[in-house]
């Protein structure tokens, strides 16, 4: 399960990357 981990972390870090981005 530390598979899905990893891609759930990577996949936040995406999201709040281009979340940040757009308020910006």
């Amino acid at each position: 399960k530390w598979e899905v981990t990893l891609l759930e972390n990577l996949w936040v870090n995406t999201t709040r990357r281009h979340l940040l981005e757009t308020m910006t």
